[in-house]
């Protein structure tokens, strides 16, 4: 009887082995019965024709140094600061907006505006790009924004009309327009009369 053996196994003949492709990571669910979160609607500000706008360009012919939004533009203190009351809107009624500042504005320096606009849940940047939805323009504005904005579609608006749609956001109390309830005086003896429509008994009208 021929005792048996095992066969010597041949070595495999290694594979080149590609580029892997890499596993995109798992989305991150939300827990089970948790609400979707809702998308932010970005409020509407009314616009004005571009030429009913208080703002102008720096000239190119006259570039200040450091550029056209350099310290010849942005030193230059705003005609009306002191002169005119800053409106206080509705809380976050400029949520989801981002705006650049650019000129001289009417009454606010540009750090102020700036904290206006995120005090009311806007975000100030430095330069205009895709995600600008408003470009605040003043005396003396950028021309680079200015361009920049025009081939970006940006919204062009000023001082007066960004505080148009503040002031109008949060409502006004209304006038007291109810008659008085100051008690009237009469004789003694006599009951007051409770308001300004109640009459005064003939009596005291009399004597009086």
């Amino acid at each position: 009887m021929t005792q048996g053996y095992d066969p010597v196994p041949e070595k495999a003949t290694p594979v080149a082995k590609g580029p892997t492709a890499k596993t995109p990571p798992p989305r991150k669910s939300l827990p089970k019965g948790a609400a979707k979160p809702e998308k932010i609607e970005k409020p509407e500000i009314p616009t004005k024709p571009e030429s009913e706008l208080k703002f102008s360009l720096l000239e190119e012919t006259t570039r200040p140094a450091g550029g056209w939004s350099g310290p010849a533009s942005a030193d230059m203190p705003p005609p009306n600061k002191g002169k005119k009351p800053t409106p206080r809107g509705a809380d976050g009624c400029l949520a989801g907006l981002t705006m650049v500042i650019s000129g001289v504005l009417d009454s606010l320096e540009r750090h102020e505006m700036a904290d206006f606009v995120q005090r009311h849940g806007g975000k100030v940047t430095g330069s205009v790009s895709g995600k600008t939805d408003f470009l605040i323009l003043g005396m003396s504005a950028g021309r680079s924004k200015y361009t920049a904005a025009q081939a970006k579609g940006t919204k062009l608006i000023d001082e007066d009309t960004l505080f148009d749609y503040v002031r109008s956001t949060k409502p006004q109390p209304a006038e007291d327009t109810m008659p008085s309830t100051k008690p009237i005086a009469t004789q003694p003896g006599e009951p007051l009369a409770t308001s300004a429509v109640e009459k005064v008994p003939a009596k005291a009208a009399a004597s009086s």
